[in-house]
This record gives structure tokens, C-alpha cells and sequence, in this order.
């Protein structure tokens, strides 16, 4: 569970166009808290926030869960676990599981200009500011 990245919003370039070649485009689809170029294609959606790294939505998901996207509801759902579908009682109870059991990582960088960075950054959602 939870982000790769440690810090900062990378470029998801390279990940995203992968997920737009022909073989894929119908078959996966891209959802980051990173940001990526517009050279995409497929269903690719960035920028969820909060990040991860703060325990926003993403932070959530773990392997072979089942995602719903929905773009007349603006909503990204969990809908299902070991790639089996669950009623929504039975999500929220594995989404608190989760949330409960979540614990921040460590920033990737500590010292430099990326771990004043990391300490200093606000989220992607408020800006990305350095208070």
C-alpha cells in the first residue's frame, strides 16, 4: 500500500504513455497522485488529492483491488479486494482496516534542498507552497 514516491510530484511520463499504447488502452488504466505531461492517452487521471504520502485516497489502495471510475460522478471507488467485488459495507469496513492501520513513511530526503522540500511543502491541492 501507499506511494512509491517519498517526495515532491514526479513526472509520470514514461508510466503514462506506456499505459496509452494500443495493447493497454483498453485494459488498465493510470491513477496518480503524480502529474504527467499531456502526451497521454487511455484513461489517465493525476493530481488525486491529498497525496498518498498523506494518507489521501490513494494511500489506500493495494494490490488487485477493484477500482470504479466514474466521470459522471467525479469519483474513484474502491469497489472490490483480491480482485473480487464487495458490497459497500463490507468496503468501508476494509477501507477503516486500512486508514487504521497506515502509517506515514518516511520522507525520501531528509537534508538538501528536497528535504527542506519535503518538510516545508504544501500539498499539490493548496498550491504546492513552501510555508
Amino acid at each position: 500500500m501507499g506511494s512509491v514516491f517519498k517526495c515532491g510530484m514526479p513526472e509520470l511520463y514514461h508510466i503514462a504513455a506506456a499505459a496509452g499504447l494500443e495493447k493497454y488502452r483498453n485494459s488498465i488504466a493510470l491513477i496518480t497522485d503524480g502529474r504527467f505531461s499531456g502526451a497521454t492517452a487511455g484513461p489517465v487521471i493525476g493530481h488525486v488529492s491529498p497525496e498518498a504520502f498523506s494518507g489521501g485516497p490513494i494511500a489506500l489502495v493495494d494490490n488487485d483491488d477493484l477500482m470504479e471510475i466514474s466521470l459522471r460522478r467525479w469519483s474513484i471507488n474502491i469497489v472490490g479486494v483480491q480482485g473480487r467485488m464487495k458490497k459497500p459495507e463490507g468496503m468501508r469496513d476494509i477501507l477503516e482496516q486500512r486508514r487504521t492501520a497506515w502509517q506515514q513513511p518516511a520522507p525520501k530526503y531528509a537534508a538538501g534542498a528536497l528535504g527542506l522540500y519535503c518538510r516545508l511543502a504544501a500539498s499539490a491541492m493548496d498550491g504546492a507552497y513552501m510555508s
